[in-house]
């Protein structure tokens, strides 16, 4: 069971592409709380998905029976969403991807990291690693790995040969290409990792199956 908090009115295909690749990736039930007009397109697009209205004020108990959760894809930067994103990093338990807007919205509130004591996995892309942190050198791979030790995370900065870390361990993922390049392809593996996540794998593990399959996967196309 994994739950998504994602999309909104002006933002529904991250929503629905991201539930759909945790669908097809294997996750036996997936949830997504989003907008009433973003879950009601979603019994047309991914019918084997399950979708519940966002409240207006998340609480504990909204949590409590998910393995994994995503939140960002498409939930815009409203006053809203700092909420949802705050609320989530404070009030649940489990793994937790960050990815797109919810990045965004971290940038601003980097000392709830601190707090943590379950996996949190970051996927921004270069433009988004720039909000989380100054980027002054040419070793991208050193600061990912600095970065990922400092705020006790599992880093993914995407781009040609995606960097996995856990500021210990470090990956460099030779799938995918330039074609890739296109909105949507984010939201997709944020999908990918929250479905892996959720199924039990190894934290560190079910990321980098998620990262090669997603650009094995575009390889083949």
């Amino acid at each position: 069971r994994i739950l998504s908090i994602t999309g909104s009115s002006q933002y529904k295909g991250a929503a629905l592409m991201n539930v759909k690749a945790s669908v097809y990736s294997g996750s036996g039930v997936v949830t997504l709380m989003s907008d009433a007009d973003v879950n009601n397109t979603l019994t047309c697009f991914c019918p084997e998905a399950t979708s519940i209205l966002r409240p207006p004020v998340l609480r504990k108990e909204d949590f409590d029976k998910y393995q994994s959760i995503l939140i960002g894809c498409g939930i815009g930067l409203e006053i809203d969403s700092y909420r949802y994103v705050i609320d989530t990093l404070s009030l649940s338990d489990k793994p937790l991807i960050l990815d797109a807007d919810a990045l965004t919205i971290l940038s601003s509130n980097m000392d709830l990291l601190k707090k943590q004591k379950r996996p949190i996995i970051l996927t921004p892309h270069m433009g988004e690693m720039k909000r989380l942190i100054h980027i002054n050198n040419n070793d991208i791979l050193k600061l990912a790995k600095e970065f990922a030790k400092e705020y006790h995370v599992i880093l993914v900065l995407k781009g040609p040969y995606t960097i996995v870390t856990d500021g210990i361990h470090n990956y460099r993922v030779a799938s995918g290409n330039k074609a890739m390049a296109v909105g949507g392809m984010g939201d997709t593996l944020a999908g990918m990792i929250n479905s892996f996540v959720g199924q039990g794998y190894k934290t560190i593990e079910a990321v980098l199956l998620a990262v090669y399959l997603h650009g094995y996967c575009g390889d083949i196309i």
